[in-house]
Parts: C-alpha cells; structure tokens; sequence
C-alpha cells in the first residue's frame, strides 16, 4: 500500500498498517535526513527504525509490524510504501529525473538572502554578520557580496560571538514564505572582530562578489562577518544561504 501524507515539522503521525517491508518512496522538501519511522507490534516498538532517513531509504523488519510512527523534521509531504515479503527495487526503468536543487530549495522555504548597510563610524571598524542561534540547523552559505565606496581590503571572517545589534532575520526566496531561523547582525567597534578566513581588495567603485568555490557552512553558535580592513567605513553586504536540519 502506499502511504501519502503531508507533515507539519516535529509532529508525528500515527499509521495502523500490517507489513514486514517500508520503503520511503519520496519527500518534498529539501532537507535531507527529515524523515524517522518508528515500528512498532502489539504496541510494543520493535528494534528496528530508520532513523534520519531520505528518499530511498527502506527497512525488512522480521517478524512484521502493525503500527508505523513517522514524524518529519520539515514541513514537507511524504510517500512511504508498505508491503509484505522481500520485495522492493532501485532499478531505473527507462527515466531520468533531473532535480534542480536550487529551485527546490526555494519552493521548499529554506533558501533564504538579505542584504544591509551599516553606517560608518569615526575610529571603528563596521562589522557585518550572519549568525546562527539554533541549535539544529545549518547555515550553508552560498553568496556574499560587498560594497563600501571607500578603497579597502574586504575580510571574510568566522566569528562565534553574536554580533550586538540585530538587524533582521534573513529573507525567503520563496516570496510571503517563513523568515529564516537565521539572523543578521551588525556591530562598529575599535578593534576588528572574528578569525580571518580569507581577504581581498575592493577599489571602493563597484559591489564584489566575495569568491569561494564551495559553500561555507554555519554551525549552530556560529557566524562569518564581513570587514572593511579601514575604519570610518561603511559596510554594504547581504549573504545567500540555505538551511538544513542537523
């Protein structure tokens, strides 16, 4: 039989099916590792479970089972096929499903950008953050641009201190949808703050792009600042990132 449901993030859902085999057909959100199944027979749970599980991802359960509960990290909908016997299959039958991640991403609500300006201030250096305050997700971080208007070097920093002021939380791709669980922060001081990741040099005339191949990825009570390498400057920047479930 074949299981399709939509789940609200952290709330399980309780399903009274007979079966020794499950298999995770498919997910609609994004994140990977949402999905747990916990079974169970005669109410008593068994010592099998697919725990952080994905599309794909199945369990034999000997002996069966009478009660499933699957609960979802995200809200997403999800497809769960139940059977009995060993039976189940990967093999691709002719079709290739080409997914693009980045527009999944967006239509599942956990991409996200925000841009801001911090004024300069005589004598310090203007700080510019993203910070992550959760405790169960990352901040993987696609994009950063900057802007001054003053000629300076550009520091990319990683910084686990929160910045003081919060500005905003960060903006969904997905228009009307969820803030980010995310936060943009900014902060002047005397001294500049944060480990320096890497550094480049803006001529002040044009917004830069700040070049890395791969995404940097933001653990829980973790941030990246962007920095002036001069004081009394301003700080235009914004961060493109997405979120994922630890």
């Amino acid at each position: 039989m074949l299981i399709d449901e939509s789940f609200v993030a952290g709330v399980p859902k309780v399903f009274n099916v007979h079966g020794n085999f499950l298999r995770i057909k498919s997910t609609s959100g994004f994140s990977s590792n949402s999905v747990t199944v916990e079974f169970f027979k005669g109410q008593s749970p068994l010592p099998v479970d697919l725990d952080s599980s994905d599309a794909g991802d199945r369990a034999f359960v000997p002996g069966g089972f009478d009660c499933l509960r699957v609960t979802s990290a995200v809200t997403q909908g999800l497809k769960l096929q139940v059977a009995r016997g060993e039976v189940g299959s990967d093999r691709i039958t002719g079709e290739v499903s080409v997914i693009n991640g980045a527009l999944s991403r967006a239509r599942a609500g956990v991409s996200f950008f925000y841009g801001v300006s911090v004024a300069a201030v005589a004598a310090q250096y203007s700080h510019l953050q993203l910070w992550n305050p959760t405790v169960d997700r990352l901040a993987v971080v696609t994009g950063a641009t900057f802007y001054s208007g003053v000629a300076s070097g550009v520091r990319l920093s990683r910084h686990a201190v929160a910045l003081t002021t919060l500005v905003s939380a960060g903006e969904s791709k997905y228009i009307g949808g969820p803030v980010s669980a995310m936060q943009i922060r900014s902060q002047a001081n005397a001294a500049i703050f944060g480990t320096l990741i890497f550094q480049v040099v803006s001529d002040g005339a044009q917004t830069l792009p700040l070049p890395f191949r791969e995404p940097i990825v933001v653990p829980p009570g973790g941030g990246i600042l962007i920095v002036p390498s001069v004081v009394n400057a301003p700080v235009n920047g914004g961060f493109e990132y997405f979120e994922e479930s630890i």
